[in-house]
């Protein structure tokens, strides 16, 4: 499977996932006051488990509880048929994020789809070094998060030297992908719209 295959396998099954397991059980409360608009979406049985709170508040969305928090851009203020498919929208909304506890997850699986897809393109030229291939390979495999690709990689310094600056830069971007909490907001917001629908003026 090639890697952007692999990577809308991932969002998919991530948002699959909230419906299924996350916020199966999940009830939004709608409040608004002047220009501010409030969602907290929780668990039915009163438990704060993957509970989040969604504040509007004119150009900014405020995101806090339980999967973490962020604050973002408002970009389609007022159009709530927009964020109802908040996750059809991820790499403009993506974009709109000013700061965030959570950071680029690394997909193992697609790093190493990656990695097979530029292993194919440059083994047809013989001048390249196997064992350069080889020692990617290696550091993809005991990787876990991006912080410990980046690391790996820079503990490379041969790899660095051999290979061009543009092509360095792809390998840094290797099983980059979108943060499993920020999928599960953006699909928790979707959900928590549905159901608060008729109650919502304003966002």
């Amino acid at each position: 499977m090639k890697p952007y295959e692999l990577n809308r396998q991932r969002i998919n099954k991530r948002i699959k996932s909230a419906h299924e397991r996350e916020f199966a059980n999940h009830e939004a409360i709608f409040q608004s006051e002047n220009i501010i608009s409030v969602i907290d979406w929780q668990n039915r049985n009163g438990s704060n488990t993957y509970a989040v709170r969604y504040l509007f508040d004119g150009n900014h969305l405020y995101i806090t509880g339980d999967l973490g928090s962020a604050i973002l851009i408002n970009p389609k203020k007022n159009n709530i048929d927009w964020w109802k498919n908040a996750t059809g929208h991820l790499d403009y909304i993506w974009e709109k994020v000013l700061c965030s506890s959570e950071d680029w997850d690394f997909d193992k699986e697609i790093a190493r789809a990656e990695f097979k897809a530029f292993e194919a393109e440059v083994t047809e030229d013989d001048s390249y070094d196997g064992e350069m291939l080889d020692e990617l390979e290696q550091a993809i495999t005991e990787s876990r998060t991006m912080q410990e690709w980046e690391v790996a990689l820079a503990k490379m310094p041969a790899v660095i030297d051999y290979f061009e600056p543009q092509i360095f830069e792809e390998f840094i971007n290797w099983g980059k992908c979108y943060p499993a909490r920020y999928l599960l907001w953006m699909a928790g917001l979707e959900m928590a719209l549905e159901q608060v629908s008729e109650q919502v003026n304003f966002i």
